[in-house]
């Protein structure tokens, strides 16, 4: 039985999928499907997967939408995997050799246990480890614990448990294709701890057109997920400062944009909140008003 399903989403990236599939089929365990869903390109990638599909060296399923987005991309995948595990790789980066065995071993450790998943180190491809260790003394961590409690920075895989998050997906925004990872982790994060292990199963290089790299430009091209991400993110958040800055963000940026969104309405925060957050709003105007007038010079 495949375990795991590797999912890419992918857009116009056929010419790098090819050495994402050179490390698929490199793996020493073939246990694994991969599942590509296409968000519209228009380059050759139907061909090429159409190609690999044919030459059956590992299970490949492909499916094709029209372009919305990685996220709207990330809620389909989900929707299709059948496998216990679900594991996003991006279409640029590659998996070592041993990935696949390596989450294998975790699986058979920890099924039938509450957890939500796997956290596991990435290095880029000279092999320099991306973050740090895990706390040596802590083999279990919600997402969030990782980040807030312990401090952990930097990025890192993680392969969930496919039942746990079928129930959870992005929004959408009509004529956006673009909401921060950030309100898909944070719906998932409580409701079990993951697993942590300091092995690398995961490869990667940022790429000049990866999300990455076109950060605030993306955030200003798709206003209305932005601002539900401040929002959502509010009630995911430790510390009283850290809730005031960013319902300050919220209300600066729905100000400078005229957003109206019914959806943000289902968002309830306590009242203190957004009094010190409308106190700290015209110092965020200023801030953002200052990042669009930079974003324009460089056009």
């Amino acid at each position: 039985m495949n375990v795991v399903t590797i999912f890419t989403p992918t857009f116009n990236r056929a010419y790098l999928l090819s050495d994402l599939y050179e490390s698929l089929l490199r793996q020493s365990n073939r246990g694994f499907e991969w599942l590509i869903v296409d968000d519209g390109s228009s380059d050759d990638t139907a061909e090429l997967v159409a190609n690999w599909i044919n030459d059956g060296e590992i299970l490949i399923r492909y499916y094709k939408q029209e372009n919305q987005g990685k996220h709207i991309a990330h809620n389909k995948g989900v929707e299709l995997c059948h496998t216990p595990l679900f594991f996003c790789v991006d279409s640029d980066d590659r998996l070592p050799r041993e990935a696949v065995q390596f989450i294998y071993d975790l699986y058979e450790e920890e099924k039938g246990k509450r957890i939500l998943g796997f956290y596991m180190r990435k290095s880029d491809f000279s092999g320099h480890t991306q973050g740090m260790n895990w706390p040596h003394h802590v083999q279990y961590a919600t997402l969030n614990e990782l980040y807030q409690k312990y401090r952990y920075r930097g990025e890192a895989a993680i392969i969930l448990f496919t039942e746990a998050i079928k129930p959870y997906s992005f929004p959408q925004f009509a004529g956006e294709k673009f909401v921060t990872e950030t309100v898909f982790y944070d719906q998932i994060s409580a409701i079990a701890p993951m697993r942590l292990d300091n092995r690398i199963c995961y490869l990667f290089e940022y790429k000049r057109d990866g999300y990455t790299l076109q950060g605030m430009r993306l955030q200003f091209n798709n206003p209305v997920g932005t601002g539900y991400n401040f929002l959502h993110h509010i009630g995911y958040m430790s510390g009283f400062l850290k809730k005031c800055k960013t319902m300050g963000q919220f209300l600066a940026w729905t100000e400078m944009f005229a957003i109206d969104e019914p959806l943000y309405k289902t968002i309830q925060t306590p009242m203190y909140v957004k009094f010190f957050g409308h106190i700290l709003k015209s110092h965020y105007l200023k801030l953002f008003i200052r990042h669009r007038g930079a974003l324009s010079n460089e056009a």
